[in-house]
């Protein structure tokens, strides 16, 4: 254990996919320690929805289901429909595609927000090359 690193800093991704396309559209990243607020996702799901959004589902995390979502909800005019309690495989598109990414991000090593950002453009471009081959 005392080879390992000292975390100083955590880095969290809302992962944003369209369960109909299976499309990612939006992968911010949260720099807050261990500390994501609502405000702060509301803030990144405000620039990565699509405009006619009708339905968002999404866990029971507090991020979800805080006032300032719900008011997101409201003013975007979109439904937002929870998954079953620990059951994330009731919203399996956006679950596969965690996995994937944490699969693909498991060798790569990155020392910065920046560099993480990189690799997760990188990845998006080899999805979305993969779905173009797809359609």
């Amino acid at each position: 254990m005392t080879l390992l690193p000292i975390v100083t800093v955590w880095i969290a991704i809302l992962i944003i996919t369209d369960n109909c396309t299976r499309q990612c559209l939006g992968l911010p990243l949260f720099i807050a320690r261990s500390h994501v607020t609502a405000e702060m996702v509301v803030t990144a799901l405000r620039v990565s929805l699509p405009a006619n959004l009708q339905f968002l589902i999404s866990d029971h995390g507090i991020h979800f289901t805080a006032d300032v979502f719900k008011q997101l909800a409201k003013d975007a005019k979109f439904v937002h429909v929870f998954i079953a309690h620990h059951r994330p495989q009731s919203n399996g598109i956006a679950e596969r595609f965690v996995r994937s990414l944490k699969e693909w991000l498991a060798d790569k090593v990155w020392k910065s927000d920046k560099e993480l950002l990189e690799f997760l453009r990188q990845f998006l471009q080899i999805n979305i090359s993969l779905l173009m081959r797809m359609n």
